[in-house]
């Protein structure tokens, strides 16, 4: 497709050395609060990614909305009559999918960008990694990869490389969507 999967991937292995969990998008209320409290459960997710949401299928959910700008998040265990109280972590939550539709709740919580691939064959476009997951965890430690670096003063770098450091290390949401000009 356009890239969207591995652009996730590649700023979760940049960040925390693997690739994002994935999971599909059900529009299940209920079940979108037991995946919630069960992912969030455990320590080691940092990237969780709403993976390839169908066309038509509109991202809106209270569940997601509310854990993306609460505190906390409170929820019963699956399979038991606990109620667990999960302080939001540093997880960074991605939705990927073709002409995405999001409601207005989930709109003014996420950060949308749109690839736009005019090629009309992903597949035969040139690049300079042939693996780019690859190359992402070889050269995580050095120098090569910038999406860590503080932003210096001013300038429109300055600002993309906040907005880099804002998706990789803070709570936050991405939408990544495809669309063809």
């Amino acid at each position: 497709g356009s890239g969207k999967g591995l652009l996730v991937d590649c700023a979760a292995i940049i960040s925390d050395g693997r690739p994002a969990d994935t999971m599909p998008f059900t529009g299940d209320e209920a079940e979108a609060k037991r995946e919630i409290i069960a992912i969030l459960s455990g320590d080691d997710t940092h990237h969780v990614a709403l993976d390839n949401i169908a066309i038509g299928t509109k991202l809106s959910s209270a569940a997601y909305e509310a854990m993306l700008t609460g505190f906390a998040t409170v929820g019963r265990e699956v399979g038991t009559s606990e109620v667990k109280r999960i302080v939001m972590s540093d997880a960074v939550w991605w939705a990927t999918g073709n002409y995405l539709e999001m409601g207005p709740d989930m709109a003014r919580r996420s950060l949308r960008m749109d690839i736009l691939d005019r090629s009309g064959n992903p597949a035969a476009r040139r690049v300079d990694e042939d693996d780019l997951r690859a190359y992402c965890q070889a050269s995580r430690s050095g120098s090569r990869l910038t999406a860590m670096r503080p932003p210096s003063s001013g300038g429109i770098g300055s600002r993309l490389s906040a907005i880099s450091t804002a998706l990789i290390r803070m709570p936050a949401s991405a939408i990544f969507s495809s669309a063809r000009a």
